[in-house]
C-alpha cells in the first residue's frame, strides 16, 4: 500500500524533491490503519489531497493525526500541485 501511495503521489506531482517523501511508517493490521511520516509538510499535505483514493477495492481515508488537527490549518511553504 505504501508503494502504491508514493507512486500515486509522484504521478500527481506531489513529491517536491527527488527520492522517497516517506521517512517512516507504522502499520497496525489489527486496527486497519497506517501512520506515515513525511519529510515535508508540503508532501504530507499533497497526500491528504488523495483522500478517498481506491486501493484493492477499498476507498482509503487519508487524514492528519489528532495532534496535527489541534494545531489548526497548516499552510504549505511551497505550492502543492
Amino acid at each position: 500500500m505504501i508503494t502504491f501511495l508514493i507512486d500515486t503521489l509522484t504521478r500527481a506531482g506531489g513529491v517536491m524533491e527527488p527520492g522517497s517523501p516517506v521517512l517512516k511508517t507504522f502499520l497496525n493490521i489489527e486496527k486497519r490503519f497506517v501512520f506515515i511520516d513525511f519529510r515535508s509538510v508540503e508532501e504530507a499535505y499533497a497526500m491528504i489531497q488523495l483522500d478517498g483514493i481506491r486501493f484493492n477495492g477499498v476507498n482509503l481515508r487519508i487524514r492528519w493525526t489528532d495532534d496535527y488537527e489541534k494545531l489548526g490549518p497548516i499552510k504549505p511553504r511551497r505550492p502543492v500541485p
